[in-house]
């Protein structure tokens, strides 16, 4: 995924989607009246029919849209003006790129209104997009030789409007945002892996691997044999119980 952040001119951009928060007032943000202008008011007019409630969390994909150069516009509820806050915030993001994720949209740009700076800055705004996409286009690793799912095809998100004050911090907090991602998801792979394939021995292979690919990490493996009670024989037999620990830990720490 490729992350960047965007400052201006909205309805110029070269993405395939544009992502706008609508209110449950049918009140448009200030990036939605831009698009709507150069849409001809056509996002006034859905709303004004109720075809569209902003609640949050609900979503409405438009197509064919003349006027802007993005081919779709996806609209996510915001809830209600007075309550908009981080969590609702999330909440609208999420269920956006969720939307995103099932169809076959490759890049897409974020215009939803944030909540005060206070409670939503520009870091926090780059980390919340990087860290919630990688959520949302998550796929379990199936291991099955049926037919798979296909991925997301989701591979580009501009996040915005950040002011050119704000454009370091926002791309600092997409890169953070991206590794927690990333992170996340490896554990996901291997919480999701059946035990006979996710062995002491394969956690420790995938460690290594890591420790190969980031060069500022070391592997450490420990080995520890406890003995516990075995209630299938006598109370004086034991079985033996081999636990292996893997740690990933930077390498002045060694």
């Amino acid at each position: 995924m490729h992350f960047e952040v965007w400052t201006r001119g909205l309805a110029a951009l070269s993405v395939d989607c544009l992502v706008l928060g609508i209110f449950e007032e049918g009140t448009l943000t200030e990036e939605a009246q831009a698009v709507d202008a150069a849409l001809g008011g056509r996002l006034r007019k859905l709303l004004a029919r109720g075809d569209f409630s902003g609640r949050t969390g609900e979503t409405l994909l438009l197509t064919d849209l003349p006027g802007i150069e993005a081919t779709r516009v996806l609209l996510t509820g915001l809830g209600g003006r007075k309550s908009l806050a981080r969590r609702p915030w999330r909440k609208a993001l999420t269920a956006a790129l969720s939307a995103l994720a099932r169809t076959r949209i490759t890049s897409a740009a974020i215009a939803i209104e944030r909540p005060p700076a206070k409670e939503l800055d520009d870091y926090y705004l780059g980390r919340a997009v990087a860290e919630i996409a990688g959520s949302a286009l998550y796929r379990i690793n199936d291991l099955k030789t049926a037919k798979k799912q296909k991925l997301p095809a989701l591979q580009k998100l501009l996040a915005g409007p950040v002011r050119k004050t704000g454009v370091e911090a926002a791309t600092q907090g997409l890169a953070h945002g991206a590794a927690v991602a990333n992170a996340v998801r490896v554990q996901r792979d291997l919480a999701n892996l059946p035990a006979n394939v996710c062995t002491p021995a394969y956690l420790a292979e995938q460690a290594r691997a890591l420790a190969k690919r980031f060069t500022k990490r070391r592997v450490r493996l420990s080995q520890t044999t406890n003995t516990v009670p075995n209630p299938n024989r006598e109370p004086a037999s034991e079985a033996v119980k081999i636990v292996k620990t893997v740690s990933l830990i930077p390498r002045n720490d060694i």
